[in-house]
């Protein structure tokens, strides 16, 4: 990533560049924690880059945040989704945006901690909604194994349940893991839909549909931290 600084007044202001090649034409900053991101063209120069600092030096200034307002940000490990990591940049505006694995979540300035987790864990839940039915789904399609109803869970110890009915429940964190050990919780718990317990019948259908699901338990095992996640 290119760096550099420009002098305003007797204060030095260093920002970092991304350029995009997706048709940008105008160059824009904003402030992402204590740092000054500058979007570009791919072409764009930095004697334009810098004289667009320039220009804008004054606003730029008022709007950078206070480091002694600034939340305690979410531990970057923790921050995952479908397996990546997630660089987080907390903004002004409506919504949340997913781009190149870079989450953008627009809050009210200098927000809490808490207020970030619960923003984030609405976010998750909206994408988890989505993506485990998806998965889960096709595999019910592939099993051949149909169950009654799909929800979420908050649960702290498990992945994913299978009532005596058939609801199949599975843990929103999940959409922080990659989608092979999502998938092999779908298998595990939609073998559940016949197998009631862990008898050697339920692993042999699981076995049958999914030879590397040791594996794959093992990997999921070693990621049950995430089950402490806000």
């Amino acid at each position: 990533m290119e760096t550099g600084f420009i002098k305003y007044q007797g204060q030095a202001i260093g920002y970092s560049i991304r350029r995009s090649a997706k048709r940008r034409k105008s160059i824009a900053a904003h402030w992402q924690g204590l740092e000054l991101v500058v979007l570009a063209p791919l072409r764009a120069s930095k004697s334009a880059i810098e004289g667009m600092l320039h220009r804008h030096a004054a606003p730029l200034l008022k709007k950078r945040p206070n480091p002694a307002a600034m939340p305690d940000l979410p531990q970057s490990e923790r921050l995952l989704y479908l397996g990546q990591k997630l660089r987080l940049e907390i903004g002004q505006g409506r919504g949340a945006v997913l781009e190149d694995n870079l989450l953008r979540l627009s809050l009210s300035p200098n927000p809490s901690p808490q207020h970030v987790d619960a923003m984030l864990k609405l976010w998750y839940k909206k994408q988890a909604r989505r993506v485990l039915n998806i998965r889960l789904d096709g595999w019910a399609l592939h099993m051949k194994l149909p169950y009654a109803r799909f929800a979420l869970t908050n649960a702290r110890a498990r992945w994913g349940s299978c009532s005596s009915q058939n609801s199949i429940r599975l843990n929103w964190r999940l959409v922080m893991v990659e989608e092979a050990l999502i998938d092999y919780v779908a298998v595990h718990e939609l073998a559940h839909v016949v197998h009631k317990n862990h008898a050697p019948a339920f692993w042999q259908l699981v076995e049958a549909t999914m030879p590397d699901h040791k594996a794959r338990r093992k990997k999921l095992h070693a990621l049950s931290h995430l089950l402490a996640t806000f």
